[in-house]
C-alpha cells in the first residue's frame, strides 16, 4: 500500500466513517470503492504530472519535450533509448561550465564516474620544468611538452567495462529455461533471458564522450581523446 492508492483511501474513508453501519455494510463498502477508485486514479495522474515538472522524475516523452526546451534539436534521445540514460546526457550538458580545463573535467566526471587525465603539452604544471625541485627526476611529471603543441590536450577518459550481452546463454544450452534468471546450477551459472535495448541504457558510447568533450572545449583549440574501459570496483 502506497500513499494516494486504491487501498490507502479506502482506509482513509473509513477512518472519518461513522460507526452507523456495522461490521460489513455492503452498499457502503461499494459506495466507498467507488470513490476510492476515482481518488486513486486522480492521484496517480497528479502523482505522475508532478514528477514531470523536475529533470530528475520527469519520463517519457516529457525528458524529450525538456531537452527540446533546452538544448533545441542538439540532444535528441537515441533510438530505444531509456528514461534514465537520456535524463543522465541532459543533466551532463545542463549549466555545464565551458570552455575551460576544469569544467572539462566536471563534464567527463559526471558522465563517466571516472576522473579523466588531463594532459596539455604547453602546460608546465602537466610537464614539468628544469630546476624544479618537483620534477627534478627523469619523466617524473610525465611526459615531454612541446612550443608546437599549443592550444591543444591529451585526455583519457575511462568508462565503466561494459561487455554487452556476453554473459547471457544462448538457446539449446543445456540448462537453458525460458527467461531463467540464473540456472539452478551453483558452480556454473547461466544466465538466460531474452535480450533488449533496455539492457544497454547505461552504456556510455564513443559518441556520447566525443560530443561532452565537442561542446565543452573552447573554440581553435584540438582535443586528443583516448577512451580506456575500467572494470568498477
Amino acid at each position: 500500500m502506497a500513499i494516494g492508492d486504491f487501498d490507502d483511501i479506502i482506509l482513509r474513508f473509513n477512518a472519518y466513517l461513522v460507526d452507523w453501519f456495522g461490521d460489513e455494510p455492503p452498499l457502503v463498502d461499494s459506495i466507498i470503492e467507488g470513490y476510492a477508485a476515482i481518488w486513486a486514479f486522480l492521484y496517480a495522474a497528479y502523482d505522475y504530472v508532478k514528477k514531470q515538472t523536475r529533470i530528475k522524475t520527469a519520463t517519457d516523452d516529457n525528458l524529450d519535450a525538456i531537452s527540446k526546451d533546452f538544448f533545441g534539436p542538439e540532444l535528441p534521445r537515441k533510438g530505444d533509448e531509456g528514461d534514465e540514460h537520456y535524463r543522465k546526457r541532459i543533466l551532463v550538458n545542463l549549466l555545464r561550465e565551458r570552455a575551460t580545463r576544469e569544467g572539462m573535467r566536471k563534464v567527463l566526471f559526471l558522465l563517466t564516474g571516472f576522473e579523466p587525465i588531463i594532459i596539455e603539452p604547453y602546460r608546465p604544471q602537466d610537464m614539468g620544468v628544469y630546476n624544479d625541485p618537483r620534477t627534478l627526476g627523469y619523466n617524473i611529471a610525465g611526459r615531454y611538452g612541446g612550443g608546437n603543441l599549443k592550444y591543444q590536450a591529451f585526455i583519457i577518459v575511462f568508462r565503466p567495462f561494459f561487455n554487452g550481452l556476453a554473459k547471457f546463454g544462448g538457446l539449446n544450452v543445456p540448462n537453458h529455461g525460458y527467461n531463467v534468471v540464473q540456472s539452478s546450477t551453483t558452480s556454473n551459472p547461466v544466465i538466460n533471458a531474452y535480450g533488449a535495448a533496455s539492457l544497454l541504457d547505461d552504456y556510455i558510447t564513443n559518441a556520447d564522450i566525443y560530443h561532452a568533450v565537442e561542446v565543452t572545449r573552447m573554440n581553435s583549440t584540438k582535443i586528443w581523446v583516448s577512451i580506456v574501459e575500467k572494470e568498477v570496483i
